[in-house]
């Protein structure tokens, strides 16, 4: 049987902001369980989460590219890079940073200076 948490729960247990996991939520990119009525909170599968996790969070977004590939409007790139910034600022501080994180910063720093350069030389030159 599947197991559902509380969204306080899973930001426990994988370190993301509860807000992040209830836009997943609402994106649709991981499974969700709502009780009864309206004001009821929101429970999130440990599975479809571990999975989007597995995956890449900031890669899940579809039609949307990814930051770092060059392609899309300057909106569509700086929305790519929510997710990963969401993250990063639940931690605060690199040492809290667990070594899958402290690589996904790296990787992400790299791209995200990539495409600032990129978008400063076509600055200067429009």
């Amino acid at each position: 049987m599947a197991e559902y948490v509380s969204l306080k729960e899973a930001s426990r247990r994988f370190g993301y902001e509860a807000s992040t996991i209830r836009r997943w939520l609402k994106e649709e990119r991981v499974e969700g369980l709502k009780g009864p009525t309206e004001n009821s909170p929101w429970k999130v599968s440990v599975d479809s989460l571990e999975q989007l996790l597995r995956d890449g969070a900031s890669a899940g977004r579809s039609g949307t590219p990814r930051a770092g590939t060059g392609g899309g409007t300057l909106p569509e790139l700086l929305r790519a890079w929510s997710d990963t910034i969401d993250t990063r600022l639940t931690a605060r501080e690199p040492r809290s940073l667990s070594p899958h994180q402290r690589a996904e910063a790296r990787q992400a720093l790299g791209e995200l200076q990539g495409w600032l350069s990129d978008l400063s030389g076509e600055l200067d030159g429009g």
